[in-house]
């Protein structure tokens, strides 16, 4: 009877997983060639069905603007993620029309980030027609200056893309690192306004006392 009843139960489940589809032994595969041109990059494959961090390349006297696929459509630019689809290549584009960030940090603790632009070597006003800021991929301005204060401290990456009908796109990306506020400071300064209350009452006080004495 065990031994029936084993038979049976063995082939019910032969049945059922007769019944369920049979998985993918291995997961697709595609390549994303990496084309620099004239340029270089440390990566020229990856390989899966994974997402990549796209990587930057570099020719002298130029600047890095992005990967672009063969019909010339921007699919990415240097440290953005980008996922494996399909089999494809990407080629690097540079430009002539160079823009450099640079970074003041105020008092306050906020920062401000200032474009400068070169053509060919030679320096420019800024002839802009559209630019945008953004904080670790977030639109965070628009404008020729961006004015910033980072909630905590850490690693923060801010880039700038301009746009000129007689140069081109101009693309930059700058990493920050925001220190650690000092509490010691905060003390400091909180001691600070105990003690100047304090004399202020003190003072009151005393005058208080003189007014009742030559009352």
């Amino acid at each position: 009877m065990n031994r029936t009843m084993t038979v049976m139960t063995m082939a019910a489940v032969m049945s059922m997983l007769a019944l369920v589809p049979m998985a993918a032994t291995d997961a697709a595969s595609y390549s994303l060639t990496l084309d620099a041109g004239e340029g270089e990059c440390d990566v020229s494959l990856f390989s899966g069905n994974n997402t990549v961090t796209l990587p930057v390349a570099s020719l002298d006297g130029k600047a890095f603007l992005g990967w672009y696929d063969d019909n010339g459509a921007l699919k990415g630019r240097a440290g953005e993620k980008y996922q494996l689809a399909k089999d494809e290549t990407l080629h690097a584009y540079y430009t002539d029309y160079i823009v450099k960030v640079s970074i003041t940090q105020r008092e306050d603790g906020s920062y401000v980030f200032t474009p400068s632009f070169t053509f060919k070597g030679k320096a420019l006003d800024n002839q802009i027609v559209s630019s945008n800021w953004k904080v670790d991929g977030k639109l965070a301005g628009m404008g020729d200056r961006l004015e910033w204060t980072f909630a905590k401290s850490g690693g923060y990456t801010v880039t700038y893309l301009a746009k000129s009908l007689t140069y081109g796109e101009a693309y930059a990306s700058v990493d920050v690192k925001v220190p650690e506020k000092d509490d010691s400071e905060e003390t400091s300064d909180s001691n600070d306004l105990i003690w100047q209350v304090s004399g202020i009452v003190a003072m009151v006080g005393v005058a208080y006392l003189l007014w009742r004495v030559l009352k």
